[in-house]
């Protein structure tokens, strides 16, 4: 059920993140959305366990619940893309070949 999540989030994440970055500065946003990530990621399961580790074990129900929360708030929003700004060339024919 993890995998299934991460892999749906992490596709449709990046593929936000490229919608919503200007063109200009497209590489650059990519690169903090993937640091962000990576940095999550690597240290996630460490605090994770220390905190476990320590008693904390209550912030799991928190993070549980406020996964909840944000995946109902994640369903309900509509997103727009942007417009594509590259033009149909109107020498392609769209209509099939007669032979």
């Amino acid at each position: 059920m993890q995998g299934i999540g991460f892999s749906a989030s992490s596709t449709s994440g990046s593929a936000i993140a490229a919608d919503l970055v200007p063109a200009s500065r497209l590489t650059e946003g990519i690169g903090y959305y993937t640091l962000a990530n990576t940095i999550g990621m690597a240290l996630g399961p460490g605090l994770g366990l220390n905190m476990f580790q320590r008693g904390s074990w209550w912030l799991f129900g928190a993070g549980t619940l406020i996964g909840i929360i944000s995946l109902v708030t994640g369903l309900s929003l509509n997103y727009e893309r942007k417009q594509s700004s590259v033009k149909k060339s109107s020498s392609v024919s769209q209509t099939p070949p007669t032979c």
